[in-house]
């Protein structure tokens, strides 16, 4: 556990937030939610790489293996411990992620992240060892 990040665990209380992304991970797009759960005001938020908001305590094998299963579906769904702009709040979603082609065919990532499925996030938990 990185103890750079206070563990102050905030609840998701959105019913969903959004996220929109380019190939490279530079964000374009999050909603006024997403933007209140981690703390950015939007001009500070978008241009950023999307991986600012993923809490250190993610391990980085479970990351890689869920953007490898992302590249060969085209879609992955998963918890995702994410850390606010202060680093000392964090929050659990139930990711989902899919492509979409701009109108230019320009391939996009949206994120949508809805709160955390008990069980599962439970389990996730025990195997990767994290709180």
């Amino acid at each position: 556990m990185n103890t750079d990040v206070l563990n102050s665990e905030q609840k998701l209380r959105f019913p969903y937030l959004l996220c929109e992304t380019k190939a490279d991970d530079t964000i374009l797009y999050a909603n006024n939610s997403y933007l209140e759960m981690i703390g950015y005001s939007k001009n500070d938020f978008i241009g950023k790489n999307h991986s600012i908001v993923f809490h250190p305590d993610m391990p980085k094998i479970y990351l890689d293996e869920a953007w490898k299963s992302f590249k060969i579906k085209g879609f992955w769904t998963g918890h995702i411990k994410k850390v606010h702009k202060d680093g000392k709040q964090f929050f659990w979603a139930y990711v989902t992620i899919l492509t979409k082609t701009s109108a230019s065919g320009e391939v996009l990532f949206t994120f949508i992240n809805t709160p955390p499925i008990a069980e599962e996030l439970k389990k996730f938990k025990e195997e990767y060892g994290i709180q």
